[in-house]
């Protein structure tokens, strides 16, 4: 079988690496492909952020309802009424406790805790502003630490009396959980991006086989290899389609290389007949012709065959 040749080889192993169809593939699928992961693992994140918020929020509202049913007045003054025994309770209103704040209509300080203390104590214009609607007023602060606080404040009223109450708690868990996750999740990111590109380089290289069979058959094509052919795949793809057109170029090469072998030993045959002719007439002569007629009847004989190799070359030229 004939080899390739040396110039096509040496382009093969050496070539410009980057221009390969293979290496566009590969950095093409490779580039959506970290797109995708990149805008899934920010989606994941937002879908994280949006479920621990929500989660807070309920867990904020259940600790209000808590608040509401431990807090009373007396003489319009705040009493947590809990049983103090019970370390059950007292670890709940203790929770409570943690971050809160609790003033009258007026905007004075009743009750406090140090954690909201750092927060910063809400304005009197704030509280008046709360104090006029109903609906509660949810925000979020963060401390001098770093550590984020979701807050409710909410009037509350006790034998027509209002007063002001906001509760709060951290969400230091939360952002915990969220940093952790973008942390691991963007960590093993480059891992994931190189495995891709190693299945995307096999899955391309995979891809392009039946293209490569075709370029090596196309280099090993000569006269006498005419009867190579492809096998199909069967998968009945765009891969299928080239080999299947490849093959059918073959069949139309190997006939036309046929009809110019017949050609040739028609063309051939037709040449050698008025040429063996003239030979014959011409050597006859010499050996038996005495006259001066007997040679000009071989001449004239011999000018009959050279016009029929004349006409024969002109309809050559003709084709």
């Amino acid at each position: 079988m004939p080899t390739p040749p040396r110039r096509f080889v040496r382009r093969t192993l050496r070539g410009d690496f980057t221009r390969g169809l293979r290496f566009r593939l590969t950095v093409t699928y490779l580039l959506m492909f970290s797109l995708m992961l990149t805008a899934l693992g920010f989606l994941f994140r937002t879908n994280l952020s949006t479920t621990l918020d929500s989660q807070a929020n309920d867990l904020l509202e259940e600790e209000w309802s808590a608040a509401l049913a431990y807090l009373t007045f007396e003489n319009q003054r705040p009493v947590w009424a809990y049983d103090r025994v019970d370390p059950d309770e007292s670890a709940i209103v203790t929770r409570l406790q943690r971050v809160y704040l609790l003033t009258d209509d007026s905007g004075h300080v009743l009750q406090r805790s140090e954690t909201y203390q750092m927060l910063g104590v809400d304005s009197p214009e704030f509280i008046a502003e709360v104090l006029k609607h109903p609906e509660p007023i949810y925000r979020t602060l963060v401390s001098k630490q770093g550590v984020r606080y979701r807050l409710k404040s909410a009037r509350i009223v006790d034998k027509k009396h209002y007063y002001y109450l906001s509760l709060g708690r951290p969400l230091d868990l939360s952002d915990g959980t969220l940093r952790q996750f973008t942390l691991n999740y963007f960590v093993a990111l480059p891992g994931l991006i190189l495995i891709t590109g190693l299945l995307g380089w096999l899955l391309a290289g995979r891809a392009l086989g039946p293209v490569n069979d075709v370029s090596l058959a196309a280099q090993r094509i000569t006269g006498s290899s005419l009867e190579m052919r492809i096998p199909l795949r069967g998968a009945g793809d765009e891969l299928d389609h080239l080999i299947e057109t490849f093959n059918n170029m073959m069949d139309r090469l190997k006939s036309s290389f046929d009809q110019i072998r017949q050609f040739s030993t028609d063309v051939s045959h037709e040449l050698r007949t008025p040429l063996t002719a003239i030979r014959g007439q011409i050597e006859v002569a010499l050996m038996t012709a005495e006259s001066p007629d007997q040679f000009r009847e071989a001449m004239e004989k011999a000018l009959e065959d050279v016009e029929r190799l004349s006409n024969i070359v002109r309809a050559l030229l003709l084709l």
